[in-house]
Parts: C-alpha cells; structure tokens; sequence
C-alpha cells in the first residue's frame, strides 16, 4: 500500500527514518517534516512545497523534478542524491548542505545561496538568475551552461588573465558593452514544456515557425526530452495587446490553432519564463575592446534564424585558431565581422518584417505563392561556406 502523508508525519514525528520508500509524484505540500531522515527512497516529483524540512536529511534519494518550493529547508542536508530539474525558487535555503549530488537543470534563482554548501556537486545547466552566489561555488562544482543572469557575485575573487574571451550570450558585462543593435524594439521570452507523446513524435526533427500579432515563435525539441518555446515580440504590441506572459501565451494560443494543438495536455516546467528586453539583433563587434568576443558577444543574429548555435560554435573555433597562431583578438574580431555582417543584415532585415503586420502579411503570401522562398531565405541566414572552410 503507497504511504500516505499522514504515515510520513507519523513516523518522523516518532523519529524513525524513511528506508527505501518509492514515493513517486506524492503531494507533501505543506507537510511537517522537520528533521526527517530519508535513506535511499525514490522521491521523483514528490511536491515538497511549502512543507516544514528544517534539519532534514535525504541520503542517496532521486529527487528528480522535486518541488521544494517556498518550502524551510534550514540546516537540511543532501547527500548523494539525484536532484536533476528539482525546483528549489522562494524555499529558505539557510545553512543546507549538498555533498555529491547531482543537481542539473536544478531552479535555483533569486535563492540566497551565501550560506549553502556545495562539495563536489553537478550544477550543469541549473538556473541561477538572480541568485547570491558564494565564491566557494565557482571554485567547488561543476557549472557548465549554468544560467548566470543577473547574479550577485559580491565577495568574490578578483582574477586577472592576459587574455579574456567574453561568452556571456545577449546580457553584457559591465566595462565591456556592445554596441546597441539593429532590432532593439523588441521583447524575449523562453520556456520549457513536456509535450504529450503523440506531439513530442510530430514534433521530432522539426523547428516550426509561429507568426502572431506583434511578434514571432519558435517550436522545437531539446535534450531532456523537453520542448523550447522561445519566441519575440515587439514592446509596444506586448504592452498594448497583452500585459503579462499568461495574456501573451492565451493570444497565441488563440490566434494559432497549430500552437495550442502542440500544447494541448503539455506541462510547462517553469513557474515564469526567463524574459530579456533591449535585444542586441544585429549587433556585429568590429573592435573587440581588448577581449575575444564569442557568439552573441560577437554576433546576434536573429532567433527565426537557428543559426545562433552555429555562430557561436564558428567563432570560438576562429578564435581558438586565432590564439593558437599568436594573433591578436582584434585581427580575429574584424575577420569575424567581414564573415557574418552581411548575414547578420539580412536576417536583421527579415525579423524586423516578421514582427511586423504587414511583413507577416507578405510573408504568408510570398511563401504561398513561391514555396522556394523559404529555404533561399534560410540559406541566406546562414555561415557562408567559405567561412567555415576559413576556421579549419
């Protein structure tokens, strides 16, 4: 018989440990769990929100897609456990250890993580926007496509290097700002869905485009078996049109049967979507302000595009090259920009149009009359070939 709340609050109250529970998907919220003990249980999306875990320990439990959110896990202790796309947003944080756990994907953002320990733990790709983060947690875990948005990193450091090379995406780092881009009239949204099986296979090997009053969409699948839904539009129309990310997503929902038919039965993984205003479309860097300037940082093309992983892939290859050839970054920075200025223009030119109405009318028209249309403007959005041979 599955265990019930009521069983777990009885037992940790009588200070026996939970051993080896499969607990899948368990609604705990708000539950009072102060101290409790959980040994080598399968805790996969148990919702601990709001619950009472001050002093809890979880030893060697998956955790995967756990909530704890808004939940007081003060003094608790993670030890060997799986935690992958756990959500830890509004919890207390104070004084909690992770010990060789594995936390990817994890939702750490707008956390006060300054007293939280971190050893030897796998923080690959979780989000960390907003957050305090110690210094010791730079030096201690393993952070490789962590999200750093508007992170407090007070206390930490000061490193110097002969040579920097700048990937921080479409934010800038302060001393080192781009140059404002071409298509700044605009707003960025993303998030992550689970699409029901039968619209994960359809989708499978596609990027579909969704046009909407005042801006555009885009469609496709990603690692974790997830959907991306990222998409633009314009200020004035957001503000005009819709007011907030749930008006938005109901409009284009409304406006495209086609969309609303992929999310139909789909489960967002994100409580609010990672947003981005002032977009830098369009900006190339032609000096390099005495720094390797990779993807973004170098180049911003467009999202219809697609090409924006291919860029940044291009020009950290370049730039290895580059360095490895003892040249200089701004020799690597103009050969970069004389590569992808003229794609950078014309996909500049094709965003503006699809976040426009009348664009979005030729558009539709333009490609139902000459199908060809599309993959000629895809070919001219993409890396010139010859500047790929350039990179080796």
């Amino acid at each position: 018989m599955a265990i019930t709340v009521q069983e777990l609050e009885r037992r940790v109250a009588g200070g026996q440990a939970i051993r080896g529970e499969e607990v899948l998907d368990l609604d705990l919220a708000r539950a009072r769990l102060a101290g409790a003990v959980f040994e080598q249980c399968g805790l996969a999306g148990v919702n601990f929100a709001y619950s009472e875990l001050a002093g809890a320990v979880f030893h060697s439990c998956k955790l995967v897609r756990a909530s704890f959110h808004g939940a007081h896990l003060v003094k608790a202790g993670f030890e060997r456990c799986e935690l992958g796309e756990a959500d830890f947003e509004s919890a207390d944080v104070g004084e909690v250890r992770f010990a060789h756990s594995d936390l990817t994907r994890a939702r750490l953002a707008r956390l006060d993580l300054r007293t939280v320990a971190f050893e030897q733990c796998n923080l690959e790709a979780a989000d960390l926007t907003a957050a305090q983060v110690p210094p010791s947690l730079l030096r201690e875990a393993r952070l490789t496509r962590a999200v750093f948005n508007e992170v407090n990193l007070e206390g930490a450091d000061a490193v110097s290097a002969k040579q920097v090379f700048l990937a921080t995406g479409k934010h800038d780092l302060k001393d080192w700002k781009r140059t404002r881009g071409q298509h700044p009239e605009c707003i960025a949204f993303k998030a992550y869905w689970r699409l029901t099986p039968s619209q994960t296979a359809e989708l499978a090997g596609h990027v579909e485009l969704i046009l909407f009053p005042g801006g555009y969409a885009g469609l496709q699948e990603v690692e974790g078996g997830r959907a991306n839904l990222c998409l633009i539009v314009r200020k004035d129309a957001y503000t005009r049109q819709y007011g907030s990310w749930e008006n938005l997503l109901s409009g284009m929902r409304e406006r495209c049967p086609h969309l609303e038919e992929r999310l139909d039965g789909a489960i967002c993984l994100m409580d609010k979507p990672l947003a981005i205003s002032g977009l830098p479309y369009g900006h190339v860097a032609w000096e390099s302000g005495g720094v390797w300037r990779l993807g973004d940082q170098a180049a911003a093309i467009p999202s219809f595009s697609g090409d924006g992983m291919s860029i940044a892939l291009h020009s950290a290859r370049r730039a290895a090259r580059n360095y490895l050839n003892g040249e200089s970054s701004e020799i690597y920075q103009q050969s970069l920009a004389r590569q992808l200025s003229a794609q950078l223009h014309r996909a500049t030119i094709i965003s503006r149009l699809l976040v426009s109405e009348t664009g979005q009318g030729l558009a539709m028209t333009g490609a139902g009359i000459f199908p060809y249309v599309l993959p000629v403007s895809a070919g001219l959005t993409r890396i010139p070939f010859r500047a790929l041979g350039e990179s080796g």
